[in-house]
């Protein structure tokens, strides 16, 4: 009597071991390599103001700067082919300092952090009219970048081609919606005063993709979620479980046979 209650807790014992490894298939054990996971809640949303506000300058931000004077008439004499003994001036890149100042020609130090394009432009023609007729400034901010993973092991860096370059332009850039992924689960995060901001987009639908128009930012990270098989994941229990059924099987077999 007593083997056969040992010999039936053994069997529920290895069945309920069976259940509990199919259970955590979803965990990171069986998908080590996945990123960024949250639950079903409601992600927290990026701040209504910094979806569309426009970019301003940081510290360590790398850009190119044109000075060309009569408010830019040698410039259009350049490309209008009138200038071919017209000197150019030649694009020179410059890092902001930590502090948000950089140093430039003639000017000096300047403080540009803080100062989105077209506010350093302006300021920038004011300081060089000092030195240069009507001076006409070209910015062009050269180390934007921003980060997409589509869902397990693929992910690529896009340079954004413009200040105002929405999240349907830089999936296309990044290659177009891949299979295995959801498109109803992409997660833009940015960083905002050291905390990380989560907004959740669904592009599912033609409606929801006419919709998107959140605007990327330089470092920001899209992250695609992908579609969790079941087929893999259960050939991986399997495969993971087999040896561990096999060695108790084995083991009661055993004692089975020296008990009786």
């Amino acid at each position: 009597m007593v083997k056969k209650t040992w010999l039936k807790s053994a069997i529920q014992l290895i069945f309920v071991s069976v259940i509990v490894l199919t259970t955590i298939s979803s965990c990171k054990v069986f998908y080590p390599n996945e990123m960024w996971r949250t639950g079903d809640e409601i992600e927290p949303a990026l701040p209504a103001d910094t979806v569309k506000s426009s970019y301003t300058f940081q510290s360590g931000d790398i850009f190119s700067m044109s000075v060309y004077t009569r408010k830019g008439q040698q410039l259009i004499e350049i490309f209008g082919g009138t200038g071919a003994t017209t000197p150019t001036r030649q694009n020179i890149s410059y890092t902001v300092r930590p502090d948000g100042k950089v140093d430039l020609p003639s000017i000096g130090t300047f403080e540009i952090k803080g100062l989105t394009k077209l506010e350093a432009k302006k300021e920038l023609e004011e300081a060089y009219s000092q030195y240069l007729n009507d001076p006409f400034v070209l910015l062009q901010i050269e180390n934007h970048r921003t980060f997409v993973y589509f869902g397990r092991g693929d992910a690529t860096v896009i340079n954004l081609p413009r200040d105002e370059t929405n999240i349907v332009e830089v999936i296309a850039l990044a290659g177009g919606m891949p299979s295995g992924v959801k498109a109803h689960r992409i997660r833009v995060m940015r960083e905002i005063d050291g905390e990380m901001n989560i907004k959740l987009i669904d592009l599912s639908t033609v409606e929801n993709w006419l919709a998107a128009d959140l605007i990327i930012k330089p470092n920001d990270i899209i992250y695609i979620e992908p579609v969790r098989r079941v087929g893999p994941a259960f050939a991986t229990i399997l495969g993971e479980i087999t040896p561990i059924l096999s060695l108790a099987t084995t083991l009661l077999t055993i004692y089975l046979l020296v008990t009786n």
